[in-house]
């Protein structure tokens, strides 16, 4: 939990500009096509919040409605972007190499040795 906090808060501390680490974390530890498409995502938002804030002309007054769009699009970026790193959960993919089997059901006994799987034997 405290790993997930603390790339949750990449967005925050960069100020947007390491908005997709929490989403290549999610890529990296699901391994899914939908975390990758994710994370595609984030990083073009992030391309997108870049050209944004090189383009848009400081406005100190705020009467230019583009700096205002720019600052609802970076406070919503980087909020979604929190939101997104504290509450995104990494699941595994289905059937994938290094999976851990699910725990399986033991017979009767629990100490000693292995008692014989029920069926005929053969032999002594």
């Amino acid at each position: 939990m405290v790993l997930r906090v603390l790339f949750a808060t990449f967005p925050v501390w960069s100020l947007g500009l390491l908005s997709w680490v929490p989403s290549l974390r999610f890529a990296l530890l699901g391994r899914r096509r939908l975390d990758w498409l994710v994370f595609g995502l984030f990083t073009a938002l992030t391309v997108g919040y870049l050209v944004l804030l090189g383009t848009v002309p400081s406005d100190p007054e705020g009467d230019n409605p583009a700096s205002l769009l720019a600052g609802a699009y970076a406070i919503l970026f980087i909020g979604g972007s929190l939101v997104h790193g504290l509450l995104g959960e990494p699941r595994p993919a289905a059937g994938r190499v290094g999976a851990v089997p699910p725990p399986t059901v033991r017979g009767p006994g629990g100490y000693g040795y292995p008692h014989p799987a029920p069926g005929p034997h053969f032999g002594a």
